[in-house]
């Protein structure tokens, strides 16, 4: 397994402030370098990958924790974004758009909140 390398991030700041001084470019440098280590850091997400068709108005995104549907259940322009885990006969209905678009976004920042949820230790 690969192991990052660790860094003292105090040490950081205080060679930033030996060259700088307490001065705005100090402040800019020490806040790039929290971006970069919180972003080396964050986890990533896959994205969920829909399967279905546009003329059926009706999407799936299977996941290992579940599956995420769109549909059209009235027949208008009204879809229904829907969640269920795996083995369960039950939908919970997540949110509802006149969009398909703005539905899979709903899907996919919940998923995320979902997987990021489980990794944090307290």
């Amino acid at each position: 397994m690969k192991t990052e390398p660790t860094i003292n991030i105090q040490d950081e700041v205080s060679k930033i402030h030996a060259q700088y001084g307490i001065t705005e470019m100090a402040n800019y440098r020490i806040e790039k370098l929290f971006e970069k280590h919180v972003e080396q850091f964050s986890p990533k997400v896959k994205q969920l990958e829909w399967d279905g068709k546009e003329e059926l108005a009706f999407f799936t995104a299977q996941t290992n924790i579940g599956e995420y549907m769109i549909d059209n259940p009235h027949d208008d322009r009204v879809f229904v974004l829907m969640y269920t885990t795996d083995g369960s006969d039950e939908s919970l209905v997540l949110h509802t758009s006149n969009s398909v678009d703005e539905l899979k976004s709903f899907a996919q920042q919940d998923f995320e909140e979902c997987i990021k949820e489980c990794l944090i230790i307290e």
